[in-house]
């Protein structure tokens, strides 16, 4: 059996999104992820047990994360619950080990967008800036469930989600959707 040295052993970095997605938590995952250095060819571990959050920073998020694994950095995710943004964060993260609480929950919301005064202009008109966010996240999302052919294919899973802009997910049928590889 080998030893290796303790300075030559690399712990893999994780990522917590334990809180609401918002800009100050991904400017900070960011930032932490150019602290540890994270080098090609090194894992990267994502927690998520989330209620979700705001949409334009987790976007941001979504595709730091996607620049890391372009790079070569395998992403190993780990879920417990992960709610709206969270959710979709979980599952545009590829390539790396998925696993999942037992009793976790996975809940797809197709967006909501909080409109703001500043949103509409004199003419009463919605501004660029939220329909470019609105645009992002339908693409985003849309990109994400195509990804998952077993999720994307069932018929009346589409249905719910399209129905009701909310679709639940049990640990259990993300497995077996394999939307991650194993339960703990």
């Amino acid at each position: 059996m080998d030893i290796i040295p303790k300075e030559h052993v690399m712990l893999q970095p994780i990522v917590c999104i334990l809180d609401e997605v918002n800009a100050g938590l991904v400017e900070k995952i960011i930032n932490q992820s150019k602290t540890d250095k994270i080098y090609p060819r090194h894992d990267l571990g994502v927690v998520i047990n989330s209620q979700g959050g705001k949409v334009e920073p987790g976007i941001r998020l979504v595709r730091h994360l996607e620049n890391l694994q372009k790079n070569d950095v395998f992403i190993d995710l780990r879920i417990y619950n992960a709610v709206s943004m969270a959710a979709v964060i979980a599952l545009a993260i590829r390539g790396g080990y998925r696993e999942m609480e037992r009793d976790g929950t996975l809940l797809l919301h197709t967006g909501s967008f909080l409109l703001q005064p500043s949103d509409i202009d004199n003419e009463g008109i919605v501004g660029s800036r939220l329909k470019k966010e609105i645009s992002d996240y339908k693409d985003l999302f849309s990109e994400i469930l195509k990804r998952f052919p077993k999720l994307h294919s069932d018929n009346h899973r589409m249905a719910t989600l399209a129905a009701t802009g909310w679709l639940r997910l049990s640990a259990p049928e993300c497995l077996e959707l394999e939307l991650v590889d194993q339960l703990f």
